[in-house]
């Protein structure tokens, strides 16, 4: 399982990758422009970025450019997602230090074969997950309390199906036994993003402010080899 960022302008593709990769297992977080990634680059650690190159503000290789030029992304994996072909755009990116180099549109066969094969030659970067500030937990206001089910936990966020519709970016509360079964304490959590399913929505929340020991707890939890529905019980 890798953490992945996609990139894209388009809602349409965010969703169509998000569904690909998510049913792969891997942890996927979306962004609608290089200024919403970077923002997120900067809180989390990836495994891989998937960029688009046609964006507003800032298009993907201005945006590949800056990351390269700060030491600490200078060697994060990017793969170039984009309708262009002609071998000056495959040129550049190449000179970038794209790890690859995947053509719209998306066939999904294609582009999780692209992504995985991509992914077996990465290294896996730290687990380390982004601990906001004192300030940052000052500004945090739980404004809802979640009922739903789990459908996958791991040490960057827990993501759950329910008939309650959220805003990305909004705070809430999640009780579930599963986290009381791990020891885990949770104060509130954000809404990191929200897709529609029939009768209901997959809602991905991010913990806030969780010590060190909770969060190896969660660690050692999503990466044991017991498939979470075996303790569907505690859930």
């Amino acid at each position: 399982m890798a953490r992945i960022l996609v990139v894209d302008d388009s809602e349409k593709i965010r969703r169509l990758t998000h569904t690909i990769l998510d049913e792969r297992g891997h942890d996927v977080i979306t962004a609608c422009d290089a200024y919403a990634a970077v923002d997120l680059l900067e809180k989390f650690q990836f495994d891989l970025m998937i960029l688009d190159v046609n964006m507003p503000y800032k298009d993907g290789f201005s945006t590949l450019r800056s990351l390269r030029d700060n030491r600490r992304y200078q060697f994060l994996p990017v793969l170039v997602m984009t309708a262009r072909n002609s071998k000056r755009d495959i040129e550049i990116a190449a000179s970038l230090d794209a790890i690859g180099y995947v053509l719209k549109p998306l066939t999904p066969i294609h582009f999780i074969e692209k992504v995985e094969a991509v992914i077996k030659t990465v290294k896996p970067r730290s687990r380390d997950v982004y601990l906001p500030t004192t300030n940052d937990l000052g500004k945090a206001r739980v404004t809802a309390t979640v009922n739903g089910k789990i459908i996958r936990v791991s040490d960057l966020v827990v993501e759950i199906f329910t008939q309650q519709k959220f805003q990305p970016g909004q705070d809430v509360r999640f009780n579930s036994p599963l986290f009381s079964y791990l020891g885990v304490e949770l104060s509130s959590l954000e809404v990191l993003s929200i897709y529609p399913e029939e009768n209901g929505y997959k809602v991905k929340l991010k913990y806030h402010g969780l010590d060190q020991e909770s969060l190896v707890k969660l660690r050692t939890w999503s990466e044991s080899e017991e498939p979470l529905k075996r303790k569907r019980a505690a859930v």
